[in-house]
C-alpha cells in the first residue's frame, strides 16, 4: 500500500467518523441509504465499492454542485461501512 492509499483511507475513515459524530444515533439509518446506492452502482457497473464511490462522487460534482460536498462525505462514510462495518445492519 502506498502513502497515497494510506492518506485516502484516512480521509475515508475521517468522513465516517465525522458523520457518526454529527448524526449520533440516527447515523445508521441515514448511512444505510447511501450504502444501498454504493452497492447498487457496484453491482450495475461490475466494480468494487471504492470504484463506485469515485464514480458517484464525480457524478455528484458534475450534476449537484450545490451540495456535492455533503454527498461526497456520505458516500465515503457508506463505502467505509460496506468495507468495515461499525454497526449491524
Amino acid at each position: 500500500m502506498t502513502e497515497q492509499h494510506v492518506n485516502i483511507a484516512a480521509k475515508m475513515y475521517k468522513a465516517r467518523s465525522s458523520m457518526k459524530s454529527l448524526f449520533g444515533e440516527s447515523y445508521p439509518d441515514k448511512v444505510k441509504v447511501y450504502m444501498d446506492i454504493v452497492k447498487a452502482v457496484s453491482k450495475r457497473e461490475g466494480v468494487g465499492e471504492i470504484e463506485s464511490a469515485i464514480k458517484l462522487i464525480k457524478d455528484a460534482n458534475e450534476k449537484h454542485q450545490d451540495y456535492s460536498g455533503i454527498l461526497g462525505v456520505w458516500i465515503l462514510a457508506a463505502t467505509v461501512e460496506l468495507i468495515e462495518p461499525s454497526f449491524k445492519p
